[in-house]
């Protein structure tokens, strides 16, 4: 508020806060006059009740309100710059480098190089509609300048404002205002002000991304090149997109060109500067296992001290440990009494030298000119470079860093916690996906939030921390700034369609040309990020996944996913697609309206779980005629009906019912002859295949109304299995998938049918099974089936935990047994038994006794039943 705006205050007697002492006091220089009405009346009642003379006591204790104010004033600015240097040594900064949420309490921080949003405290703020951002983004762009509402009407409208124009610009500001009241002890006229006929924003000069850009590139232009280009790299960090993404109005589009031209300009002087950096010798970091490749540098040291030269490029995915790798080989080669010096500092060699050249990626021509003569085998020099993968044949060998097991991941939760860790721990771990640097992240975001117990002489993981999801997305995303901006914006994008998508769908949702978006994913792909596989593009690892996802601010995520369902419409996508799309949106409009009108039988017969979601969101709005809405009412109630199942003989027991006392295990509930085809799959789990055969032959026979065609064929697999055939149950179990709609209950079987083709050496069975367990609208056999196809115990886990959420205690046991066999796979016993262990507890209680003996059996090769 400027001084004419306080003087007003004033004049009108506003008390700004409690005058007796406490946070929100006025400060000194804005003294009440002397009779002030209000606030002496105020003052006056309690000092006439201390004292007898109301004038005098009056005046003492406004001076005391002076001093306390004066000295609260002065402390809370020393304290301020006191936080302040201390966030900025903890980041390695000299006055904010980066625009960060981890603040010491909960700030405003406005982003505008992208989508234009408002947090505090790392949770978004509703802004509204595109007009109130852009009047936040006008605001924020001027700094410290008052903007006039005629200036905003002119950058909001242009030469044809509405007749409305001035009242909806004091709406849009009083909207802005309510949404700043979550900012804690400050209010939203305090943030947006008012000022003569205008507005101004005031906040600390890091609240705004574009402002914290501007102050980087400033610097950088006047920092040394070592400096500049970290700077640069900085400032650069800070764009999520296309500046003032979206948002209307001649401001916006002139306020694009200028930040983008100032984008190139910066992006041109940092690769400048990186062409003619040198290449420096990497600092000693811990090392994660990598022992192969550890005894396979020792052994070339040794040849080099033999005086044979050569050159190793080591390669790998960010975060794989390459620095690490080159560090350790350093240190071997001192204490060998080997010469070690950089690339860009070699000369003629005496005695045997090892040449260190890190990040080969960046290099500019003239190191890349050393390095090439080098990999031609000087003697008694040994060149050992590291790149980012893949590297190109230069007469280096080359040494690929993989991820790493599942011991040697483990053995990092060991050294940050003193302890082995359980298996749930463990499977939080394996998001990293063998990543020392994701791994370590994950460590780090459990440790910093106290998920972590040791007892026992084990790490655990906290019971209510869930392991399905990565934690650390916001510590994730910064690794991938090494990636173009418009790499990372076209990973951001590609995460809303999941973690895995059609390269065409990609192209749908980002609206780029074929070629401009094949450079994109190009990059990611070289990088490790992506895989590509038969047209699809898959994130290589969850956490990734999670980070680029979270890109997009959770109030832009509804808008979004409503936007990419009418694109994959439009490219011709599949109808499930769209619907998944929707249904993420949960935002409801008249084309999503027609849309499910026009696409609703697909959708039934594609995933009738989904069909009922997006029946009730639209049901749920007001935008339907009478005539469609009874309709569509009428269709909803048809498919409930058909998920339910119909009710089948014995005593009113119904399918639903007999498929939830199957499920839960209640199998004593079940009355004899009700549902025939579930009795003979008891039967089959108690080990009694003669009386399971009998009961699948008389369902067979004569099927009563709840023996549907999904249990029959579910009994014959079962029995098949039991029989030493497993590919003929898988067979069996296939037929479920080419049923058209999808059975009411076939989903269930769904895993099984994955975990046989998976085991036979089926993998198309396997993508067919799991395309229609991910379109089926069912999480935990969604869960399930992706684990065992990706071979991802934790993934598996995750679907165990979601199924015993349902009460589905036998189909939780089924996802702990699979998950002890991958995890035995990976040579992770302790936490493979503690899996097979839990899978027998509940297999004994439901006295299933078939599957016991087929779980002990199933991890015998790996040792694992012993004691089981």
């Amino acid at each position: 508020m400027g001084t004419a705006g306080t003087a007003g205050h004033l004049r009108r007697g506003r008390v700004h806060g409690d005058e007796r002492g406490v946070p929100g006091a006025r400060p000194h220089h804005a003294r009440p006059r002397r009779g002030d009405g209000q606030t002496g009346s105020r003052l006056g009642g309690a000092a006439h009740g201390a004292a007898g003379r109301p004038h005098q006591g009056r005046q003492r204790l406004l001076r005391q309100v002076r001093h306390a104010a004066r000295h609260r004033h002065v402390h809370h600015r020393r304290r301020h710059r006191h936080d302040r240097r201390r966030r900025d040594r903890r980041r390695g900064t000299d006055g904010g480098a980066g625009l960060s949420d981890e603040t010491d309490a909960p700030v405003l921080r406005i982003r505008l190089l992208g989508p234009v949003t408002a947090a505090v405290g790392g949770r978004d703020l509703p802004l509204g509609s595109a007009h109130r951002r852009t009047v936040l983004a006008i605001l924020a762009a001027t700094r410290d300048q008052v903007v006039s509402r005629d200036e905003l009407i002119d950058a909001l409208w242009g030469d044809e404002p509405p007749v409305s124009a001035t009242g909806s610009v004091h709406t849009y500001v009083s909207s802005l205002r309510r949404a700043f009241a979550a900012v804690p002890g400050r209010t939203g006229r305090d943030i947006l002000a008012s000022t003569g006929a205008g507005y101004t924003l005031r906040l600390p000069g890091d609240a705004v991304d574009l402002w914290l850009f501007d102050s980087l590139r400033q610097r950088a232009e006047q920092a040394p090149p070592e400096q500049a280009a970290g700077l640069l790299d900085a400032a650069l960090s800070l764009w999520r997109g296309e500046p003032l993404d979206g948002l209307p109005g001649p401001f916006a589009e002139a306020q694009r060109a200028r930040l983008a031209e100032l984008r190139r300009l910066c992006l041109e002087r940092r690769d400048r500067l990186r062409a003619t950096a040198r290449i420096r010798a990497p600092r000693r970091r811990p090392l994660a296992g990598r022992r192969a490749e550890l005894a396979g540098l020792r052994h070339r040291l040794t040849r080099l001290e033999q005086g044979e030269g050569g050159a190793v490029v080591v390669t790998g995915e960010p975060g794989s440990g390459k620095s690490s790798l080159l560090a350790e080989a350093a240190a071997m080669a001192r204490d060998r009494g080997v010469r070690v010096t950089t690339i860009d500092a070699v000369a003629a060699p005496d005695g045997p030298v090892l040449v260190i050249a890190d990040d080969l990626q960046r290099a500019g021509e003239r190191t890349l000119d050393r390095w090439r003569r080098l990999a031609g085998g000087d003697a008694g020099v040994l060149a050992l470079g590291a790149a980012r993968s893949p590297w190109p044949a230069d007469g280096a060998e080359q040494l690929q860093l993989g991820p790493l097991s599942g011991a040697e991941s483990a053995r990092l939760a060991v050294d940050r916690f003193g302890a082995e860790p359980d298996y749930r721990l463990q499977l939080l771990i394996d998001h990293g996906g063998g990543n020392p640097r994701y791994v370590d992240r994950i460590l780090r975001e459990a440790a910093e939030r106290g998920w972590v117990t040791v007892c026992g002489g084990e790490a655990r993981l906290s019971d209510d921390v869930p392991v399905a999801v990565p934690a650390p997305a916001r510590r994730i995303a910064g690794e991938l700034d090494f990636l173009p901006a418009a790499a990372r914006d076209t990973l951001a994008r590609g995460a809303l369609l999941g973690q895995e998508f059609g390269f065409d769908e990609l192209l749908a949702a980002t609206g780029l040309e074929p070629a401009v978006l094949r450079g994109h994913v190009d990059h990611a792909r070289l990088a490790g990020v992506i895989i590509e596989r038969g047209g699809q593009v898959a994130f290589r690892h969850p956490v990734v996944y999670q980070a680029c996802y979270e890109r997009t601010p959770a109030a832009l995520r509804g808008p979004s996913h409503r936007q990419l369902a009418q694109a994959l419409a439009e490219s011709g996508a599949p109808v499930v697609r769209v619907a998944g799309q929707l249904a993420a949106a949960r935002e409801v409009d008249r084309w999503v309206s027609r849309w499910l009108q026009d696409n609703l039988d697909d959708v039934l017969a594609a995933s009738p779980a989904l069909a009922v979601r997006l029946l009730r969101d639209v049901l749920a709005d007001g935008l339907l005629d009478a005539d469609v809405r009874l309709r569509l009412r009428s269709a909803l109630s048809e498919v409930e009906s058909g998920l339910d199942g119909e009710a089948g003989g014995g005593a009113g027991h119904g399918l639903s019912d007999a498929l939830r006392d199957y499920w839960s295990g209640d199998w004593a509930g079940l009355p004899a002859g009700a549902v025939r085809a579930l009795t003979a799959l008891v039967r089959g789990h108690q080990g009694r295949p003669e009386e399971a055969r009998e009961q699948l032959r008389s369902a067979t026979e004569t099927p009563g109304p709840a023996d549907t065609d999904d249990l029959l064929l579910a009994a014959t697999a079962q029995l098949a299995e039991q029989a030493g055939r497993p590919q003929e149950a898988a067979d069996v179990l296939a037929l479920l998938i080419e049923q058209r709609p999808l059975g009411a209950s076939a989903h269930h079987w769904l895993p099984m049918l994955v975990r046989l083709a998976r085991a036979g050496g089926r993998p198309e069975l396997v993508s067919r099974a799991l395309g229609v367990a991910e379109s089926s609208g069912h999480t935990p056999v969604a869960l399930h089936c992706r684990g065992l196809a990706d071979g991802d115990p934790g993934t598996v886990l995750a679907a165990a935990e979601a199924h015993a959420g349902f009460g589905h205690r036998l189909e939780e046991a089924f996802a702990r047994e699979d998950a002890a066999e991958l995890l035995a796979a990976r040579g992770l016993r302790a936490q493979a038994r503690a899996a097979l262990h839990a899978a027998l507890d509940r297999y004994t209680r439901l006295g299933a006794a078939w599957d016991v003996r087929r779980a002990t059996r199933r991890l015998a090769p790996y040792g694992e039943a012993a004691g089981a």
